[in-house]
């Protein structure tokens, strides 16, 4: 049972400027009526240990399912009285808006694992993890005559656009990390990779479709986040991203390390039109008494 936020029911702010006369903001629009969500969920697990004389660690298996009423999401668009005449429309009204949208059902696999070992007397250590959702539109799902189960073992593999429409926005279905390091007396090495898949849908709005999104890019003359689009069709199956550090003991309390994020300099987005970080370098002291 969760309740609504204070910025959910009663934010109202202006997100950014679209530096045009006439349409001068997309903002942040308030829904003083939004409901709490109710939900239960489920999770059945196995936990393997195992030990021998390379290596030892565990293998951690989990089923598990969400169940969800008046699901809360963010939804852009026009948040007033449509009418006929786009010269009737109050422009502040426009924006993005949580609200109570579908009976969502969130369920799927996940494994996770880690070890500590040797090869030719050369220690490491080794954590992973990969996890698979279906964040279905339980509504959707209805409206297609589908089944959540059948629609859950096909979009392990292929998402066709049928499937791709019962999806919930914002999410994707697969996400995977992998972090290898080795100790050593004095200093470690580590590479860590991190993988998220193809987010399947989101409001039209930031890819310039459906009849706000189209209109939207009408008025703007070119769509709402240049380039966002053409992004979406390069990275359909998803992206890596990979980390690395290196640390050292200096002295008995003093741990120094240094770490690159995003290794490869990957161009990527978590989020529709806000870009995550380049490259970056980071020196990090640890004092341990």
């Amino acid at each position: 049972y969760r309740i609504p936020s204070l910025v959910e029911r009663f934010a109202d702010t202006v997100l950014f400027e679209t530096g045009i006369d006439f349409f001068p903001t997309i903002n942040l629009i308030p829904n003083p009526s939004i409901l709490p969500e109710v939900g239960w969920s489920t999770e059945l697990g196995y936990k393997r240990l195992f030990k021998n004389d390379y290596f030892n660690g565990y293998i951690d298996l989990a089923l598990f399912s969400m169940d969800y009423w008046n699901l809360t999401e963010v939804v852009a668009g026009y948040h007033g009285e449509a009418n006929t005449s786009l010269t009737n429309w109050d422009l502040d009204l426009f924006g993005l808006q949580m609200q109570n949208t579908a009976r969502g059902r969130i369920a799927g696999i996940e494994l996770s694992t880690y070890i500590n070992g040797k090869i030719a007397n050369i220690p490491y250590r080794l954590w992973g993890g990969y996890t698979y959702t279906y964040p279905g539109d339980l509504d959707s799902i209805r409206t297609n005559d589908m089944s959540y189960f059948g629609n859950l073992m096909q979009g392990f593999g292929t998402v066709d656009s049928t499937l791709a429409s019962t999806i919930l926005p914002y999410r994707s279905l697969h996400t995977a990390r992998i972090d290898f390091e080795i100790p050593t007396k004095w200093f470690a090495l580590g590479v860590a990779a991190n993988y998220n898949g193809y987010m399947w849908q989101m409001d039209d709005i930031f890819i310039g479709e459906g009849d706000i999104g189209q209109t939207l890019e009408f008025l703007l003359g070119a769509p709402l986040v240049p380039g966002f689009k053409e992004y979406r069709e390069t990275s359909k199956g998803g992206f890596w991203v990979f980390d690395a550090r290196v640390s050292a003991d200096v002295g008995k309390h003093i741990r120094l390390s240094f770490i690159i994020n995003n290794l490869m300099n990957k161009e990527y987005a978590l989020r529709p039109g806000r870009m995550n970080a380049p490259r970056s370098f980071n020196l990090k002291c640890q004092l341990t008494f």
